[in-house]
């Protein structure tokens, strides 16, 4: 069965911060295909929780590349997967 997805935040304002970047440096096509690619990215993860790599620091955050340049930070609490932090890795 899939996980809700829950975004916190400070998660929401990094996905913002990274939509206003690409369209930035490129155009609203960029920042649509990196938004239709994290969709079917979290639509994965809903159904493999645990596809990411734990994170040595913090055992109940995994981590998960969203090619080419982010990365998501979740963590799974009973039927939710709760997004911490996106990052854009060329920042």
């Amino acid at each position: 069965m899939a996980k809700e997805i829950v975004w916190t935040p400070n998660c929401k304002e990094n996905y913002k911060d990274i939509i206003e970047y690409l369209l930035d440096i490129s155009s609203f096509e960029t920042a649509l295909k990196f938004t239709i690619q994290l969709e079917d990215w979290l639509e994965i993860l809903s159904k493999n929780p645990f596809l990411g790599i734990s994170n040595p620091t913090f055992i109940s955050v995994q981590k998960l590349l969203i090619p080419p340049h982010n990365q998501l930070a979740y963590t799974v609490i009973e039927n939710q997967i709760i997004l911490l932090n996106i990052v854009d890795t060329r920042k």
